[in-house]
């Protein structure tokens, strides 16, 4: 689903809580995309800007190709390499999970209340 949202062979994303996140020209547009989840673009342009829950969202998994500087924050895991597509490779020494990381599992479970993602 994040592949086909993000429109690539990946997508680089954050998870943050939605307390902590500003958005400086209004809220963005959205639609659930799938039970639980709905997916965030820009009302402007209607770029992919990332997904939340569906029903009190206190988090948000955004897109990095969404900031200003992509390269103010750098992945520390890559997530669901089961699904990863076959002739994309991402070489690299970052730890790897075939569904979702614990420690996002985790956030996802603590604030949303969910045991699994």
């Amino acid at each position: 689903m994040c592949r086909k949202s993000g429109g690539g062979p990946f997508a680089a994303a954050a998870t943050v809580l939605v307390e902590n996140l500003e958005f400086y020209k209004g809220r963005p547009n959205a639609y659930e995309s799938s039970p639980g989840f709905v997916r965030l673009f820009c009302r402007g342009c209607g770029a992919s800007i990332g997904m939340t829950a569906t029903e009190s969202p206190k988090l948000i998994a955004f897109w990095l190709n969404c900031l200003d500087d992509p390269n103010a924050v750098k992945p520390e895991c890559h997530q669901y390499t089961k699904e990863q597509v076959s002739w994309c490779d991402v070489n690299d020494n970052l730890p790897r999970h075939p569904g979702v990381a614990p420690e996002n599992g985790d956030l996802w479970a603590k604030y949303e209340g969910w045991e699994t993602l």
